[in-house]
This record gives C-alpha cells, structure tokens and sequence, in this order.
C-alpha cells in the first residue's frame, strides 16, 4: 500500500474532532479556604512635656500627648509612673546642686485626677484599631524657691491590655 493510501486526508481528520459530542467534555472542581488570625496588640507612644519657663508666682502649665493604637475592642488601662520620685504625690524634677522642683500631672484639664499607677491609672480604654491620643494635663505649682536652670525628669507610660 501507498503513503497516501493510508493516510487519512486532514480534513475527513479535522470533521472526526469537530463532530465529538460535546457531552464528552469534563470539568471538575474543588474549593480551598482562605483563613487569617488578628491578634490582639497594641502600641503607645508619648510627647515630651516640656512646661517652659518656671513662674514662681503663678505656677506652670503644660501638656504632654500619649497616643495609643489597639485592636478593635481591646479593653487596656494607661498608666503613668512616678518618675524618679517614690509616690503620686512627690514628683519632681531634679536639677542644678541636688534642687528639685515639684510637679503633678492629671487626667483631666480641670487639674483635679492625677495620673498614677494602680488606682490611679487610667482604665476603661476600649481600642479601635486607629491611633488615640490623650492629653496628659501638668502643673508646677506657684511658690517653690529653686535655683535657676534646667530641671528635667523621665516619666514611664505603661500600656496594658
């Protein structure tokens, strides 16, 4: 037999594929979960609390910034240390031939919650997942006699969640 005796001709080859039934076609399918896990976290960042020229008569006032950022509906409390001192009611600044000067800071602009540790921290925080800045309200009192110059202390902001 020839070659071309047994070779089909390409379009009786083409009308062979061109008439398979379409029910002959497969598909299949499968299905694959798409997961995440949002942990529970926070941050906190804080300004410095710089009160300026000291007014002996009148007394300073000054504001520091503490910003903090939790996952939605986190509850966490701020709490603000003593700073060198021992307790809420003896902050100080320390400066030039062992003077110090005394200073308090506050929750509220009114002046009249101060920000501590333990009882008086601030709790009842609930995140939101965007930052969330509050004000920390400070004051030296009038009427403190200290030599002139630079008077500095380091406070602790403690986030807990």
């Amino acid at each position: 037999m020839s070659i071309q005796a047994r070779c089909l001709p390409l379009s009786l080859v083409l009308a062979g594929v061109l008439a398979t039934p379409a029910s002959m076609a497969a598909t299949t399918t499968d299905t694959f979960d798409v997961t995440a896990t949002v942990v529970t976290s926070c941050s906190v960042s804080a300004t410095d609390l710089a009160f300026g020229n000291y007014d002996p008569v009148l007394g300073t006032l000054g504001t520091s910034t503490v910003t903090s950022n939790c996952t939605l509906a986190t509850s966490y409390s701020l709490a603000l240390d003593f700073g060198g001192a021992p307790d809420i009611n003896s902050r100080v600044m320390d400066g030039p031939n062992a003077n110090t000067l005394g200073y308090q800071l506050y929750q509220d602009v009114t002046r009249l919650i101060p920000w501590g540790t333990g009882a008086d921290e601030l709790t009842g925080l609930v995140g939101t997942g965007l930052d969330a800045p509050l004000t920390v309200f400070g004051t030296i009192p009038a009427a403190q006699n200290v030599e002139a110059g630079s008077y500095t202390d380091t406070v602790t902001v403690t986030l807990t969640f």
